[in-house]
C-alpha cells in the first residue's frame, strides 16, 4: 500500500501478514528543452489521466469566471485519454465546454498520452500545478507525485488521497 492509512485499514480487517508500505517516490528529470518565450499571463497546468473525478471541468469553468471578473489565466490540461469510454466522452465534453464558453485563446487540452519527458516539459513551463480532484475513494496521487518533480509550487484538493504530501503543497 502506499499510505500508513491503508497499511493500518488493513491491519483493523486482521491483514498483517504479506503487507507493506509502499511510498510513491518522486520522478527525477532534467529538463533539457530551452524554457518557452514566458506567456502574458500566469500559466497555470495540471496532470493525470482524463477522469470524471479529477476536477477538469471545474477547471476550465473556473477560467472563465476568472475572465469573466478580468483575470486572465492559461490552463494548461496535460490529461491523457484512459482506456475507457467514460474518458472519451470527458474529453469531448470539456473540448465543447472549451468551445462554448469561447476561452481557446486560454486553454491548452492534450488529451494524447505523451512520454514522461514530454509531459515534464509542458508540466516545467507552468508557475503552478493544480490538482483539483472532487472525489475518488484512492489513496494515494501518482499524477501529483509526478508533478512534485517539476519543483513548481502545486495546489490541491482538501482530499485524504493528498494526505499523505504533508506541507509539499498548498491545499485549496
Amino acid at each position: 500500500v502506499h499510505s500508513v492509512d491503508d497499511l493500518n485499514r488493513l491491519k483493523e480487517i486482521g491483514l498483517v501478514e504479506n503487507t507493506a508500505l509502499f511510498p510513491h517516490g518522486i520522478p527525477h528529470f532534467e529538463s533539457q528543452v530551452k524554457p518557452a518565450a514566458k506567456e502574458s499571463m500566469p500559466v497555470i497546468a495540471t496532470y493525470g489521466f482524463c477522469l470524471p473525478h479529477k476536477g477538469l471541468v471545474e477547471l476550465v469553468q473556473a477560467v472563465y469566471e476568472l475572465k469573466q471578473r478580468g483575470f486572465l489565466v492559461k490552463l494548461r490540461l496535460v490529461n491523457a485519454e484512459y482506456p475507457n469510454p467514460e474518458s472519451a466522452n470527458l474529453i469531448y465534453d470539456i473540448n465543447q465546454l472549451i468551445d462554448s464558453l469561447q476561452i481557446k485563446d486560454q486553454v491548452e487540452f492534450n488529451s494524447h498520452y505523451l512520454e514522461n519527458e514530454d509531459s515534464f516539459a509542458l508540466l516545467n513551463e507552468a508557475d503552478f500545478l493544480i490538482f483539483a480532484y472532487q472525489h475518488t475513494g484512492e489513496s494515494s496521487s501518482a499524477a501529483v507525485i509526478f508533478g512534485l518533480a517539476t519543483r513548481k509550487p502545486i495546489l490541491v484538493s482538501p482530499l485524504p488521497i493528498f494526505e499523505d504530501l504533508g506541507d509539499s503543497v498548498f491545499r485549496l
